[in-house]
């Protein structure tokens, strides 16, 4: 008899256990549901409310930045995929930016709304460092070596140093190019902390060595020849100084240094 009393009970609280579960789980169900019907109200007034708006529709493109696309913002925003008209809110500024960093010319970029219909383009522009290959090509560089069409660069203030004896034959917009390195490294070097220096043109002939045609303030222009692997660029540049001016108070005519023997010039 004890043991049938014992059998109901138990029956009696698996069964308030089953309740209590089913009791939970339509509670879940409950808040589950009231919480989707939030999230698609959020998301439908959102798109009422931004999205959709007619009035906050994209009407004016405006590009910041010195250099060759702050007078053509019409062509950058065709590369950036933006156009007039385009919901203000619609528009992807993640995906914006990826374009707008696609473009060659492009170091870096901000993309910023601003309500009710104007989106701002905020780039920075590469700057050309030097022509590749022959006065007159299509091609310039950066100081990184990224090439860029001459066409869509910012103007130069002063005439940009030669490398020659360099294949273009694949060369295409955007992309790095790993042999003109130790040139860039140079015309950087004079650019930024040799301001006397003025490089006229860098052959790349021999892979061990620069040939360089400079001039050092005043001074007759100078053929110089550079080792590739060096001890420093900064080195090379205040050993030739001191070079180029001892030659001139001895009386010496001769232009041609090289600065291949381990620090010392020989002048030719």
């Amino acid at each position: 008899m004890a043991s049938a009393q014992q059998t109901s009970s138990k029956d009696k609280q698996a069964e308030q256990g089953r309740k209590k579960l089913r009791g939970a789980g339509l509670a879940v169900l409950v808040i589950a549901v009231l919480l989707g019907a939030a999230g698609a109200g959020i998301f439908f007034a959102r798109r009422a409310l931004f999205v959709t708006n007619p009035r906050l529709v994209l009407r004016e493109i405006r590009v910041s930045g010195a250099g060759y696309w702050r007078d053509h913002p019409e062509e950058l925003a065709s590369a950036a995929g933006v156009r007039t008209g385009t919901g203000l809110f619609a528009l992807d500024l993640r995906a914006v930016r990826r374009r707008i960093f696609a473009v060659p010319n492009i170091d870096s970029c901000s993309v910023v709304r601003v309500l009710p219909d104007l989106l701002v383009i905020k780039v920075t522009e590469r700057v050309p460092r030097a022509v590749l290959g022959r006065r007159g090509s299509p091609y310039v560089a950066d100081g990184d070596g990224v090439v860029m069409s001459r066409t869509r660069v910012m103007e130069s203030y002063r005439r940009l140093p030669l490398i020659t004896d360099v294949s273009l034959r694949d060369v295409r917009p955007g992309q790095v190019m790993k042999e003109i390195r130790s040139a860039m490294e140079l015309v950087m070097m004079t650019v930024r902390n040799f301001p006397d220096i003025t490089v006229y043109q860098i052959s790349l002939r021999d892979p061990k060595k620069l040939d360089v045609m400079l001039r050092y303030r005043h001074f007759p222009v100078s053929r110089v020849k550079i080792p590739v692997r060096n001890r420093g660029m900064a080195f090379m540049l205040l050993t030739l100084q001191s070079a180029i001016i001892n030659a001139r108070r001895t009386g010496e005519t001769r232009n041609h240094y090289d600065l291949s023997y381990d620090g010392k010039v020989v002048i030719h």
